[in-house]
């Protein structure tokens, strides 16, 4: 009796060793939860969805504030435009309105066209003389071959306005200047 009960004695020892070194992962899986590794996995994935849905809300509230912000931008610019027109300080049109648009995107918001040219070469010479005084016109070809002499590209009525009023007294300012308007460029859907 005596090696029996040794041996069951050592059973039990054996037993509480291994439970003890399992720890209750043994029970847990006895009892059909989930096991530390599987709580740290469900922590791991509950994190990274936190994660992602703290990413997706940032990336709404920017959204929302490029918006407001072009939502601003239109409702000054617009403004800015109807005085300048209604003064008669410039002459807007914009680029969607346009008969003959430009070949390439312009890059900005406003644009003023300081010439209009069918003769690739006469735009070059104004392009030159603007130049020469310290200016950094652009070419612009159009859809009807035309070419384009522009200057100030620019993201706001009242830059274009106060960069128009700069070169009014030049020269070689046209009467018939006028102010492209990319209306597009605003994003506000």
């Amino acid at each position: 009796m005596k090696d029996t009960s040794s041996i069951r004695w050592g059973f039990a020892v054996l037993l509480g060793m291994s439970l003890l070194l399992q720890g209750c992962d043994f029970f847990r899986v006895l009892a059909g939860k989930p096991t530390r590794d599987d709580l740290e996995e469900l922590k791991e994935y509950r994190m990274e969805q936190e994660a992602r849905i703290e990413a997706m809300r940032q990336a709404r509230m920017e959204d929302s504030l490029k918006r407001v912000e072009a939502r601003r931008a239109w409702v000054d610019d617009s403004s800015a435009v109807m005085s300048a027109m209604a003064e008669g300080r410039a002459v807007f049109k914009k680029l969607s309105e346009l008969s003959v648009a430009p070949s390439e995107d312009i890059g900005s918001r406003f644009c003023l066209m300081m010439g209009y040219f069918n003769n690739r070469g006469n735009a070059e010479r104004l392009y030159k003389t603007m130049e020469a005084d310290s200016l950094e016109p652009l070419l612009i070809s159009f859809d009807s071959g035309a070419t384009g002499v522009a200057l100030f590209p620019c993201g706001s009525a009242h830059e274009i306005l106060s960069r128009l009023d700069s070169v009014r007294d030049r020269d070689y300012f046209p009467s018939d200047s006028w102010i492209i308007w990319d209306t597009e460029k605003y994003d506000i859907d």
